[in-house]
Formats: structure tokens, C-alpha cells, sequence
């Protein structure tokens, strides 16, 4: 069975072959999941199913709903059962306060209010018999949600985009995802961008900032090695160099 992580998109067309929408909509480059009247029903749903064993999904969200009783989630269900063993992000927003919670089936693991920076990326994995749930500003460095042993088969899970009002709400607004599984391009550092990192470092050794200074060129009284890249005129070289250091 294919890998949940070789399922990407980058919401650019619509795929039928590969989502049901249901009234799901591709705009901009973005998946828009409106706003639902009933609880749990308005989904967008991979059609085929894929192996999470050893593999993860994660998503881009750029707008979550606001207002009085209204959710969105993500969420990986085994053998198609929505809810039951379904690992999942759940958003919620009530009475103008907002969070965003990890489950598992119907158990909750964690919970803390919502941030838009530092919940804007979602990621679910599976590492031998380990479920992490994981949140990223930028699709880069991960954090840590919560983390929880499993024992169930997740061999063929099905991936799930939701947004709905619950109670007697009414809200407009949707859930909208920029991309499932594509990793963002890094940009390449500029001179005073790896400046400010070693400044922000502060402890790296004083023989080391200036072996930077004096073999990168850093400074225009310093002049780089013979056959070394200019950090002036080459940072992402430069930036190279120090990752190999770290």
C-alpha cells in the first residue's frame, strides 16, 4: 500500500480521483472547506486509502472559522471509520476564545489555546508504535503537540478535512488548507541574516566567528580563503558551511 507521505498536493486543480470534496472548493492554490450545518458531516475525504506506519501527513492551514461554536479539524481514520481510532487535530472557537486539541478516537490527549503563528502547520506521524502530533510556524522546525503509544493497525487510513458549526450556530467562514504534504522552499539567507543568527547564538566560540569572518568574507577588510566563496556575493554557500559546523 502507498505511503501516506507520497500523497502531496498543492491544492493547484481539483483532483477527483484523489479527494472528495464534497462542497469543498479549490481557489488560489487552496482548498476552502465552508462552514457546515450539522456536526461531523461536512468532510473532505481522500478517496483512496494509504499506510501511515512509518510515514506522517501534514497541512498548511491559512484561515481557521471564527465565531460561537464552530470547529475544523485533521484528521487520519483506519479503515475508513470516521471517528473511531481516527488520530486528529481538532480547532475549536467559543465565545471568542479559540484552541486546538490533539485526539485519538474519542480520547483527548492535549489541549491549549490556539495560535495562528504557532499552530499554522499541522503534522501527524507514525514512528514504530508512537503517534506524534506536531505544530510548526513555518513547515520547517517542528514541535512536539503530544505524543501517544498505539496499538492499532494504520495501514489503511483515510485523510479528512472538516469544518462545521455545532449547537444551533450558524457561522459563515471556511477551513482552508494551502497544501497537504508539500514541504515549503526554504529562501536563502542573506549576509546580515546569518549576522543576526550568530548574533542570536551568542555562544559560539570567538576562534569560530572569526574563522567565519576571515574564510567568508563577512567584513569588507576581511577577504575570504583562496577558493572560498564570498558570503557578499554567495550566502547560501556560506549558510552551507555553517550547518556543516553545527
Amino acid at each position: 500500500m502507498v505511503k501516506l507521505i507520497e500523497l502531496a498536493d498543492d491544492f493547484e486543480a481539483t483532483l477527483p480521483l484523489v479527494w472528495n470534496y464534497g462542497t469543498a472548493v479549490i481557489d488560489g492554490g487552496q482548498l476552502s472547506v465552508p462552514m457546515g450545518n450539522t456536526e461531523g458531516t461536512n468532510q473532505v475525504t481522500s478517496v483512496g486509502v494509504y499506510d501511515l506506519t512509518q510515514s506522517a501527513g501534514f497541512c498548511e492551514t491559512t484561515q481557521v472559522p471564527t465565531g460561537p461554536h464552530c470547529e475544523a479539524t485533521f484528521a487520519l481514520s483506519p479503515n475508513g471509520m470516521w471517528g473511531s481510532q481516527s488520530a486528529m487535530f481538532w480547532y475549536w472557537s467559543e465565545a471568542g476564545v479559540q484552541g486546538i486539541e490533539a485526539w485519538l478516537g474519542g480520547q483527548q490527549l492535549e489541549s491549549v489555546g490556539y495560535s495562528y503563528n504557532d499552530h499554522r502547520w499541522l503534522r501527524i506521524n507514525l514512528t514504530d508504535t508512537t503517534m506524534y502530533w506536531e505544530t510548526s510556524p513555518n513547515g520547517l522546525v517542528w514541535s512536539t503537540f503530544c505524543a501517544e503509544s498505539i496499538d492499532h493497525d494504520y495501514t489503511g487510513v483515510h485523510v479528512h478535512f472538516g469544518a462545521d458549526n455545532y449547537g444551533s450556530a450558524n457561522n459563515s467562514g471556511a477551513f482552508v488548507i494551502n497544501r497537504f504534504n508539500v514541504r515549503p522552499t526554504p529562501t536563502d539567507p542573506d549576509d546580515n541574516q546569518i549576522l543576526d543568527l550568530l548574533n542570536e547564538l551568542g555562544g559560539i566560540p570567538g576562534s569560530l566567528i572569526s574563522k567565519i569572518l576571515d574564510d567568508w568574507g563577512f567584513l569588507g577588510s576581511h577577504k575570504p580563503a583562496p577558493g572560498a566563496p564570498d558570503a557578499r556575493t554567495d550566502p547560501y554557500a556560506a549558510a552551507n558551511w555553517l550547518r556543516t559546523k553545527g
